[in-house]
């Protein structure tokens, strides 16, 4: 066990604790999860997502990425940091971000539909050592995968993905892990179980479910969401009810659902398959304590549904966090009315338990 690791975890959350009773700017944590965002460049067509819409999106240079990511590595060498786009391995600049990052930062994993995981590439994923490789499947049948991510192709290459990259794991004794990520939306949810089976078969070592969102890089509001099809209909509601407790039963049964049984017990509640008890207080928001986020224009914040509190082209990420306006973000973060509805696996409140469940066994 690294000692360096777990005293700087250990010292972070302490931070943590005391900022959010004494809100003093020597309290600051530094986030334990750090996302980047470096393109909306995808090769898919989700129909959750606007993103592949956008013809030639700008981007930051290669430059200002790895002196952000060298940055981290001062700051935050023992944060877990996850990188996305749109599509992470396409080549160029977002796959040599990548493999820059994993270098440098120990503990950084990486999103991915999988359409771009042919042997070769496999093969450099995991020598690269990233921790996790999270692939984007959010169905067990080529019909609804297809459709979702708007390629006919999609099912096959990222079920052979999933294949390939176990077979190379357990052949180079890589402690690299495999999760799938679905959304859970009104189009899946009647699959889930039988995904969850399928990961098991093939040796992955999680499937980390979150729900449909609006629309990515559209301006969907949550009550057209759920008027659409990727909400979860009425007449569905007792069956998808039915499936929630399914997967709370294997999780216990222990499948390998990272998702805490109090995560997908809320799922019931976010899709409104029961009744609320109102008496339940709603927790206030502390996604800036754990959390930050460096999008494709270089913008850093905590969420985004509140502005950005710097950019990296102009501001280094340490004073930034410590500015007097992410200070008064902060602020209005804890009394954020969208608490109840934030269900997304980056932003849902987790307690120190879970966290180090989750990191441990992304990282061991």
């Amino acid at each position: 066990m690294n000692m360096k690791l777990l005293v700087w975890h250990g010292t972070n959350y302490i931070k943590k604790v005391l900022y959010s009773v004494i809100p003093l700017k020597i309290f600051i944590p530094i986030p334990s999860n750090i996302y980047i965002v470096p393109s909306k460049r995808c090769n898919a067509k989700c129909i959750m997502c606007l993103n592949w819409r956008e013809k030639n999106p700008k981007e930051l240079s290669l430059k200002i990425w790895k002196k952000t990511i060298d940055e981290l590595a001062r700051i935050a060498p023992y944060s877990k940091v996850n990188i996305s786009g749109g599509e992470i391995l396409l080549p160029g600049l977002l796959r040599e971000i990548a493999f820059y990052a994993v270098k440098k930062l120990p503990y950084t994993g990486i999103v991915t539909n999988g359409f771009l995981l042919d042997k070769k590439m496999v093969k450099k994923v995991v020598a690269a050592g990233f921790s996790n490789v999270n692939i984007s499947v959010d169905g067990n049948t080529e019909k609804t995968v297809n459709m979702i991510r708007g390629r006919e192709y999609a099912f096959k290459t990222s079920l052979l993905a999933m294949e390939l990259l176990t077979k190379e794991i357990k052949k180079s004794k890589s402690h690299t892990k495999v999760i799938i990520k679905p959304i859970v939306m009104g189009l899946n949810f009647h699959e889930l179980p039988d995904l969850v089976c399928k990961a098991k078969k093939i040796g992955l070592q999680g499937v980390y479910f979150q729900p449909i969102e609006p629309i990515y890089n559209s301006k969907q509001t949550f009550e057209e969401l759920k008027k659409s099809a990727l909400w979860i209909q009425q007449k569905d509601k007792v069956k998808a009810l039915d499936i929630i407790n399914k997967l709370i039963k294997m999780k216990k049964e222990g499948y390998p659902i990272i998702n805490e049984v109090s995560n997908l017990e809320e799922l019931k509640d976010y899709f409104e398959l029961r009744e609320r008890d109102q008496k339940v207080q709603l927790k206030h928001c502390e996604i800036d304590l754990a959390n930050l986020f460096l999008l494709f224009n270089g913008d850093i914040t905590f969420c985004g549904s509140f502005p950005a509190i710097g950019n990296i082209r102009r501001t280094q990420i340490q004073d930034t966090l410590t500015s007097p306006f992410a200070q008064l973000l902060r602020r209005r973060i804890r009394n954020c009315g969208k608490i109840d509805v934030c269900k997304s696996t980056c932003k849902i409140n987790k307690s120190i338990f879970q966290q180090a469940r989750l990191f441990f066994m992304l990282n061991r």
